[in-house]
C-alpha cells in the first residue's frame, strides 16, 4: 500500500445505497472520517518503525506489478465469525474488501457506502479501484442484509486490530499518529470502540 491514494470513479450517489440510507447523515459522516483516519494510521504503521505493523498483525504483502504502479495491497486470512467460515481482509490504499465465505462487501475511501458481491472473486489481478467491477450497490431485502452483516464484521475486525495495536504498543503509538494526522474523529485510546460502536450502530439499522 503505498501513499499515494487513488480515487474511485464509482462515485457515491447524492442519496446513496439503499443500505447506507438506513443511516443518518451524522453516522454516514462520522463513519467517513473514522475510515480515512484509518487508512492514514494504516499507512503510518507500515512506515514507522520498528517493524511493519501490518505484517505484524498477519498480513501478506504484494507489490503491484503494474508500470506504472499504483496501490500495493495487504491480504489478511483467518477463521471467521462463524466456524464454517474464514474471512478474508484485503487493504489497497484506496479502499478494502471484506470476504466471508464466498460475500464481500467493498468499502472505498474517502466515502461510506458499501458495495456487495455474492461469488468469490480472485482480486490477484485487482491493483485499482477500477477493477472492482463486481461490486455493486445492494438491491433487496436480502442483498442490504448481507450487505449490513459483511460491514458490521468489517468494522468488528477493524476494532480487533486497533486493540491489538494498544496492547502491544499502548495508547503513545496512535497519539504520535493521531497528531501528525491533525484532524482526528476520536482519541487515541478510544479507535478500538468507535469502530465497535459503528458496529452496533450499523447493526440496528433497519
Amino acid at each position: 500500500m503505498t501513499k499515494t491514494v487513488a480515487k474511485s470513479k464509482q462515485a457515491e450517489s447524492p442519496q446513496g445505497t439503499v443500505f447506507t440510507r438506513l443511516l443518518s447523515h451524522r453516522v454516514k459522516a462520522q463513519a467517513r472520517l473514522l475510515l480515512d483516519q484509518q487508512m492514514w494510521c494504516w499507512g503510518r504503521d507500515i512506515v514507522e518503525p520498528p517493524d511493519n505493523r501490518l505484517c505484524a498483525f498477519g498480513g501478506a504483502y504484494h507489490s503491484c506489478p503494474l508500470v506504472p504502479k499504483t496501490s500495493s495491497r495487504y491480504e489478511w486470512i483467518g477463521p471467521g465469525r462463524r466456524s464454517t467460515e474464514s474471512v478474508q481482509v484485503v487493504l489497497w490504499a484506496f479502499g478494502l474488501i471484506y470476504t466471508e465465505g464466498d460475500r464481500s462487501v467493498y468499502v472505498r475511501r474517502h466515502g461510506f457506502d458499501p458495495k456487495l458481491c455474492l461469488e468469490r472473486i480472485d482480486i490477484s489481478r485487482h491493483w485499482s479501484p477500477d477493477c472492482l467491477t463486481e461490486w455493486r450497490t445492494p438491491g433487496g431485502a436480502a442483498a442490504v442484509a448481507s450487505c449490513r452483516e459483511l460491514t458490521v464484521g468489517l468494522c468488528e475486525w477493524i476494532a480487533r486490530y486497533e486493540a491489538w495495536i494498544q496492547a502491544r504498543e499502548g495508547n503513545q503509538r496512535r497519539e504520535l499518529t493521531l497528531a501528525a494526522w491533525k484532524k482526528p474523529v476520536c482519541a487515541a485510546g478510544e479507535t478500538s470502540r468507535a469502530w465497535l460502536e459503528l458496529a452496533e450502530t450499523i447493526t440496528r439499522a433497519s
